[in-house]
This record gives structure tokens, sequence and C-alpha cells, in this order.
């Protein structure tokens, strides 16, 4: 399993697992807690996420690719730019 600190940091921004369960609409914080355990934030729940901590949901969520092809598409033509 992947420790991703990006996940840590957006938790800790909105102020704690149960401050996140509350802010995102988890079941509770343990499952918080989970998120960080695995390295990966639910689709259903990384744009809470964003919104609450800004962090971007392509660094907390691992088929952001997939779930958000509009989002890798700008991300694709960013990086073309550059």
């Amino acid at each position: 399993m992947d420790k991703n600190p990006h996940i840590s940091d957006a938790i800790a921004r909105v102020g704690g697992p149960v401050a996140t369960a509350r802010e995102v609409g988890a079941k509770n914080y343990q499952t918080v807690q989970q998120w960080e355990k695995v390295g990966n934030v639910p689709a259903e729940y990384a744009p809470a996420l964003e919104r609450a901590s800004g962090v971007s949901r392509r660094l907390l969520c691992k088929q952001w690719a997939k779930v958000w092809p509009d989002l890798a598409a700008a991300v694709a033509t960013a990086s073309q730019v550059a």
C-alpha cells in the first residue's frame, strides 16, 4: 500500500479525520483514516475533499484520469504547451 502525502495534507488542512468526514460526507472518521492507509480517496469523495482542502483531486484519487477525462485532457494540453 502506497502512502500518499497529499491525502494527509488535505485531511490536516480540513482539520483532521473527524472534520474531514463531516465535511465530505464520509460515514465516519475511520473511513477517512482508511484513505490515508491505502493512499487513495474514492472518486465519490475526492471533489468534496478538493473543495474543502484546496488539494487537487488529481493528487488524491488514483483513478482521476478515468473518472474525470476533462481534467486529464486539460493536464495533457498544459503539458504539451510547456
